[in-house]
Order: C-alpha cells, then structure tokens, then sequence
C-alpha cells in the first residue's frame, strides 16, 4: 500500500511544461490584444521634441491668421485709393494699389499651397517664405508714409497715419506668434512714419511722431505677452499628450499583466485539479482498502490527505472563478429556484463544520415555504456556503449563527445571515468586497469568497450589503427578485 502511495506521489511531482516559461508568452499575447482595443497610435503622436513643437505650432497659427490678414489688406488699400483719389496722383495710386494686391495674391496662394501639404516637414521653408511676403507686405504699406502720404496738416495727411495704426494693431493678434515676425512688421511700419513726422518740425507733426512710438512701444510689449502666453498654451498641451500616451502605455501594461495572470491561475488551477482529483480518489481508495485495513495511524494521515486536499480543491474553484470574474466569462442560468430547497441542502453540508467550531445554527427561514426566486441554483448554493461558512470561522466558541428571510419590496426576497463574531470596522467594511482581503490570517482561506459572492449576486440581479458593529457580530444580507 505504501508503494502505491508512492507511486502516485512521484506520478504528479513531475514539474508540468506550462510551468517553466509562463509569463512571458502570456503576457506577450494578451499584451497584443489590449494593444488591438486602445493603442497610443490612435492617439496624435508627438515625436518632435517640446522646441520642435512650439515652432510647429507658431507657424501653424501664422498661416491660419493668414486668409483674414489679405482680405483685411486689400479692403483698406481699396478704402486709401477712394480716400485720396483725387489729392494724390491717380498713376501712383494705382500703382501702389497694385503692388499691395500682388503681393497679397502672393500670400494667399502660399496659405492654400501651406494648407494642400499633409506633412509639413519643410517648416523652416514655410517659416522663411512667410517672413519674405510678410516685409513686403510691410514695405507696401510703409512706402505710404514715403511716396503717398499728403506733406500738409489736413486730413488727408492724417488719415493714411490712423490707417497704418490701426493695420499696427490689427497685426498684434496675428502675428504675435513669431516675435521677429511682428517686430519686423512694427519696425518696417512706423520707423518711416516717424522719420517723416519729426522731418516736418512742426508742434502737431512731432506730437504724432511721439504718440506713434508710444503706440509702437505698448504694442510690442502685448506681442510679448501674446507670444509667452501662446508658449505656455502649446507647452501646456505638448506635455498633456505625452502623458496622456504614458498613462495608455501604462494602462495597456497593467491590463496585460493582469490577463497574463489570470489566464496563469486559469492554466494552472485547471492543470492542479486533474492531479488533485486523482489524489483525493487515491485517498478514499486507501480509506476502503481492507487488505490490509489501516490502523488508526495511517486513517489519520488518510484523512489528514482528504482534507487538506478538499480544502486545497476548494481555493482551486474560487481561483477560476476569479479568472472567469475578470475574463467576464462568469455565466449564470437565472431560472425558478427555491430558495428553502437551496438553503436547506447548504445547512446539511455546513452543520457538522458549526458543531466542530461548537457554533449552533438558527435557521429562521420557513422550512414549509417554497420561496421562489431568480437564481442559479449552483450559484446560489455557492452563496449561501461563503456567506454561512464565514459566520462560522468568524465567530467565537459557542457562537451563533442566524439565518433569516424577509420579503421586500419591489418583489424581491431580503436574506440575511448574521454571526456573534468580533465584528468589522468602518475601514474594513470599505474593503471587504474586495480580492485577497482577509481581517484573520489564523483562518483558512484567500480573500476570494465575499468578492466572488459579490459578483454572482450582481450577475442574478441582486443586490448584497453588511451590517457590522465591531464587539458584537455582522449581518450580511441580500435580495433577490421573487418568481412571479
């Protein structure tokens, strides 16, 4: 006998295969397929640096100021003509008109050219032809105050100058994004305006000359501020996509090893229950034999074998129910169950386990009561043995376990199974429906039994809940719908 036993022990010593190298293959495989579900490829990528970036992002918004910037320049060139047609030479007008209108075909053409590119990898060459027009555009429009502006103190005089202030500040908004683009634009704009001013020595003349550098001077420093503040804001939001793409990367890794693990502990506890079963048959087989019958010894380590090997078969099951918990493979079949029936076939298991711990039972529920309900009767079975069988570990010698029945309302059944235990904290009441949560390491068990009770209750479309006061016991309950 003791050779068969030694048999079968080297028979399931062997290391399985699965065993050597399971992390890596698992955690590769499930690592690409949470890659297929959300990947930092959809995401808009970042693989220029923050500088790169910001002078991207400055041109960009350049050339998307640009279509109002042309229309605005033609419609006030246009306005200049009508105003001083007939003070200044007609030829040089047109001519000038012309020249403005050229030049702003040149931008406009260059906008929709910018615009057709998917990629604009040449964005020094778009920053440079951008800037080239840009001083022509400037240059158009400071030859007013040399080649056109009127050399008296009417309002035709003054008038192109408001023009020009007001084409200054319009400039602030739109090319503040490149500061050597809108301090050239300023510079090429009033420098010839003041120059002219202070030329013509007069008391008016040189206060226009003063007030345009006091314009030019608060709008350079609100360029400054508009450019910093634009900085900031593609900074700002440079840095929030690379975190957003760390935070996927890092939930696509947790996600991933999280299902490397479960499909392991699926692997494994199916590959340990085959083993196990065959050593508790081995077991019962040696318990039966009477040639030779054991002695009172070998029953003991018998038995000892039977029990440690349920014991581990039963954390086996609550592991693949974890692993079907997390794989949302967990399947219920809702049907008429009696709630009496199943309540009555968990006490006949659990009643000599209570008479062990010296704990008595008080079944409160009406035996002659069918008390149909909404469930599967394997999984309800499963609650009531979790729920029960915690009553019992967690109580104290000559405890008390009760079990009652209420109807509710909106149809439903409330169930409640309470113990005279030491009771739970507020803190580990917050915990307590969580995995691998265990308040007595003295006792048997992983922390998956209230976890796994949670989610069958949900997936029988119930409800569960506790009552615990710490000194005097829990009450945990739950409700499900009545058959109609």
């Amino acid at each position: 006998m003791s050779a068969l036993i030694v048999r079968v022990v080297k028979r399931f010593n062997k290391v399985p295969t699965y065993l050597k190298y399971p992390a890596e293959s698992n955690l590769d495989r499930a690592y690409k397929e949470h890659r297929k579900v959300q990947r930092v490829e959809d995401l808009p990528q970042n693989e220029q640096g923050l500088e790169e970036t910001i002078f991207q992002k400055k041109v960009d918004s350049l050339y998307k100021a640009l279509p109002s910037s042309v229309i605005a320049n033609v419609i006030i060139a246009y306005v200049m003509v009508l105003v001083l047609w007939r003070v200044i030479d007609q030829s040089i007008l047109l001519t000038w008109f012309l020249i403005v209108m050229l030049i702003n075909i040149g931008r406009f053409v260059l906008y929709k050219f910018y615009i057709r590119v998917e990629n604009n990898n040449r964005i020094v060459f778009w920053d440079n032809a951008f800037y080239i027009l840009l001083v022509l555009t400037a240059l158009s429009w400071s030859s007013v105050s040399i080649w056109i502006l009127p050399h008296d103190e009417t309002i035709y005089h003054y008038f192109p100058m408001l023009i020009l202030i007001g084409i200054s500040a319009g400039a602030v908004t739109s090319l503040s994004y490149s500061l050597k683009c809108i301090l050239t634009y300023l510079a090429l704009l009033f420098l010839p305006l003041v120059i002219i001013e202070l030329k013509e020595a007069t008391f008016i003349s040189n206060s226009v000359a003063g007030l345009s550098l006091v314009f030019a001077f608060f709008s350079v420093n609100g360029a400054i501020r508009i450019n910093q503040t634009a900085v900031e804001n593609i900074t700002l939001n440079y840095e929030s996509k690379k975190y957003t793409e760390n935070l996927i990367e890092s939930r696509n890794a947790a996600m991933a090893a999280n299902s490397a693990k479960t499909n392991f502990i699926s692997m494994i506890s199916h590959e340990l229950r085959t083993p196990l079963n065959a050593i508790l048959g081995f077991s019962q087989l040696l318990k039966m034999s009477d040639a030779p019958e054991l002695n009172q010894e070998q029953q003991d380590n018998v038995d000892g074998i039977s029990k440690s090997g349920k014991h581990l078969l039963s954390l086996i099951e609550e592991l693949l129910d974890l692993s079907k918990i997390e794989t949302d493979k967990l399947a219920v079949t809702i049907e008429d169950v009696s709630l009496t029936y199943v309540l009555g076939e968990s006490l006949t298991l659990l009643t000599p386990v209570a008479s062990v711990y010296n704990i008595s039972i008080e079944n409160n529920v009406d035996k002659e009561a069918i008390n149909l309900v909404k469930a599967d009767s394997k999984r309800l079975k499963q609650v009531f043995i979790n729920l029960i069988s915690n009553a019992i570990k967690y109580n104290h010698t000559g405890g008390k376990v009760m079990i009652n029945a209420d109807v509710v309302a909106n149809n439903k059944i409330r169930v409640s199974v309470s113990d005279t235990g030491k009771g739970l904290t507020e803190e580990q009441i917050h915990e307590l429906f969580k995995p691998f949560q265990r308040y007595d390491t003295q006792q048997e068990g992983i922390g998956l039994g209230l976890y796994i009770t949670h989610h069958l209750i949900e997936l029988m479309q119930g409800e569960i809940g506790i009552e615990s006061v710490e000194g005097q016991g829990s009450r945990f309950w739950f409700e499900l719908a009545l058959a109609k």
